[in-house]
């Protein structure tokens, strides 16, 4: 009863896990899709209507959005790597 139960658990647990990893990969896409649409926009317009300060305002935004899930990444799967050893 006791094993059932523990297998049940981990299947439970590492499917909550997997989950997890791709709620965060489609947050990456989503991310990407934000950037190749501000991109499209960018490049198919006039030069001189450019905006630098918008394009440096996004760029830097996203980019902080990547580097903190990175930092999350790192936190959340540090046990997972230490085991695999």
């Amino acid at each position: 009863m006791l094993c059932a139960w523990l297998l049940f658990f981990l299947d439970s647990y590492l499917l909550t896990l997997r989950v997890q990893e791709l709620e965060q990969i489609e947050l990456v896409w989503l991310m990407t899709s934000e950037w190749e649409d501000h991109w499209n926009v960018w490049k198919s317009g006039r030069f001189i209507d450019v905006e630098t300060g918008d394009m440096e305002e996004i760029s830097t935004t996203l980019f902080r959005k990547l580097q903190k899930m990175s930092r999350e990444l790192k936190v959340s799967f540090a046990p997972c790597r230490t085991q695999q050893r």
